[in-house]
């Protein structure tokens, strides 16, 4: 058993889960057992004040097979160890979607499925610097505790896209929400700054900070996307080129088809007649106020 009466919570290990037990109120939590992997999470989230694990309200019966946390009885929830995170070794949290733009702007790598309810899953690996940027982040914006920020379509048409993280925002929702499906299919899962291809990570690439944006998955097909506030131009497609060139890019992509995608605010007229070799096959199309080069490539 965890006992922490400074926060009126014990935790109680059973034959088919962990019970618990906070302020006169109880839930088995299914399938978690009392292991190092699962107190490694309790303190970290507790050093970061997250230490209500029950909601006003939720769970709705009096058992599930996640454990949320919170600030108090009365705030949404802010990150959830469930069937997602891999038990008994926990290896990722789910991260409540209305923290999505935070994790962007701080560069955090995180993927997230465009169908259900488009949580973010974070590796167990990334949570202390994750949750310090939740704590500091609701500490300066209050409401973040209740509702999800407003993303002022507005002002982006007024002003256009004032920075890569606005052109992130507006590619990543309008794959999530299915209005570019018509380009890219049905995208199954959207990865952001994804980790793997750090060379801390692995040896995929071996610029630790050379790293494309984002990395969309369908079932035949595998996308990586290189974002630019302004010009789509020829610097642009050298850059995809080192993500799409290298050789061991095939051990993740497997037999999907590879296609290198730029996305920005405006198209550099000489592309087309400097592209060369595999990129000179390159589509262009414009979706809204977006320029979204497509450039397939064929490893060997």
């Amino acid at each position: 058993m965890l006992d922490y009466p400074e926060f009126g919570l014990k935790l109680i290990e059973a034959a088919d889960g962990i019970q618990i037990e906070q302020e006169s109120k109880h839930y088995l939590a299914r399938k978690w057992k009392i292991n190092d992997s699962f107190k490694r999470l309790i303190d970290r989230s507790f050093e970061f004040g997250f230490t209500t694990l029950m909601r006003r309200g939720h769970p709705r019966s009096l058992s599930a097979e996640y454990i949320g946390f919170s600030k108090s009885f009365d705030d949404l929830w802010f990150f959830v160890a469930d069937q997602f995170s891999g038990r008994p070794e926990i290896r990722q949290i789910t991260v409540e979607k209305r923290f999505h733009h935070i994790l962007q702007k701080e560069r955090v790598s995180f993927r997230w499925e465009t169908a259900g309810g488009q949580n973010i899953f974070v590796s167990i690996d990334d949570v202390p610097m994750v949750l310090s940027m939740l704590q500091r982040e609701i500490t300066e914006t209050p409401e973040l505790r209740s509702r999800p920020p407003l993303f002022d379509q507005a002002r982006i048409k007024t002003t256009g896209i004032l920075s890569e993280s606005d052109l992130q925002k507006i590619f990543t929702n309008s794959v999530a929400s299915k209005r570019l499906e018509r380009l890219f299919g049905g995208v199954k899962i959207i990865r952001e700054n994804p980790s793997f291809f750090r060379s801390a990570s692995t040896s995929l690439l071996s610029a630790g900070t050379d790293i494309p944006d984002v990395i969309l998955e369908t079932k035949d097909t595998f996308y990586v996307v290189e974002l630019k506030k302004g010009e789509v131009n020829n610097s642009a497609v050298e850059q995809l080129g080192r993500y799409l060139l290298n050789s061991t890019l095939k051990q993740i992509v497997g037999e999907r088809r590879l296609i290198g995608c730029l996305v920005g605010h405006r198209f550099s007229e000489n592309i087309e007649t400097t592209a060369r070799g595999p990129f000179a096959n390159l589509a262009q199309h414009t979706i809204n106020f977006l320029v979204i080069v497509l450039i397939p490539i064929h490893l060997s």
